[in-house]
């Protein structure tokens, strides 16, 4: 963002007038930052890599800079708004209720002379449940995996001599293909339990944090079938692809799987 004298973020176009007056002019057109599309259906292990390049930004953003869509460029942005001060409990509820957002900063500035005196920023509840989520599964599911822990999906040989050749001298030596996926999978559940319980940070943890354990344990039983093959044709699994794009691609897989979960309910 680009602040004004009294510390506010300006809109992007007068952003641009800004970076104009150096001499450095607007390359591409700006909006909002692209939203995956909603998926109905499951994607195969073999359909994995074509959605990695379609929808990863790796291969959305160019060097050059801005997203590329229908053969066009664009430099995404972010949109505000103002609000009095008497406004703000219900702007934070507003925001920590808003889906699908990381939430949003609060930029408060004095009455008299509005300038900025302080930033806030503020979380979306969903965001942070999620985010919770997804450390509980990056140490109970995805570090085993990538590690090579987990017997139905061992490490290549190459990989274990990678890892050999760059053993630090105090670290413990890793239990290659020492744990089923089952086992994998019931302690990533005992983790999502014990983190959700935890979330008393959270407006409402006391009544939801059941609700919020059984989405993390559906995603997470979910994403081993759909994505694991629930350990049972593991030759058919690029494993590579499928923890790069629960790295990458987190967000998109927990969409995946609420429109999946409601066109079944249906």
């Amino acid at each position: 963002s680009v602040l004004d004298l009294r510390g506010r973020p300006v809109h992007p176009k007068d952003a641009f007038t800004f970076f104009k007056s150096f001499g450095i002019d607007q390359i591409h057109p700006t909006m909002s930052a692209p939203v995956p599309p909603k998926r109905k259906k499951p994607i195969s292990p073999g359909e994995l890599e074509d959605v990695l390049n379609k929808e990863s930004h790796k291969n959305r953003i160019r060097a050059s800079g801005g997203y590329k869509l229908d053969g066009k460029k664009y430099i995404g942005h972010v949109y505000f708004k103002q609000h009095t001060i008497q406004e703000l409990e219900g702007v934070v509820n507003e925001i920590r209720d808003m889906p699908n957002t990381e939430g949003a900063v609060l930029y408060l500035t004095d009455a008299k002379s509005d300038a900025v005196i302080g930033l806030v920023k503020v979380k979306s509840s969903e965001y942070v449940i999620r985010r919770r989520l997804r450390e509980n599964l990056k140490g109970g599911l995805f570090g085993p995996l990538r590690r090579g822990e987990i017997k139905e999906f061992p490490p290549s040989k190459e990989k274990l001599l990678a890892k050999s050749g760059s053993k630090k001298k105090n670290q413990k030596k890793a239990a290659i293909g020492s744990k089923s996926l089952n086992h994998v999978l019931g302690v990533t559940r005992d983790r999502i339990y014990k983190g959700c319980r935890k979330l008393t940070h959270v407006p409402g943890c006391s009544e939801l944090w059941e609700e919020w354990f059984a989405f993390g344990k559906g995603f997470s039983e979910w994403w081993v079938e759909s994505r694991l093959l629930n350990g049972y044709n593991p030759e058919k699994v690029n494993l590579e692809a499928v923890l790069e794009e629960a790295k990458i691609r987190i967000a998109s897989l927990y969409a995946e799987y609420v429109a999946i979960s409601e066109e079944k309910q249906r």
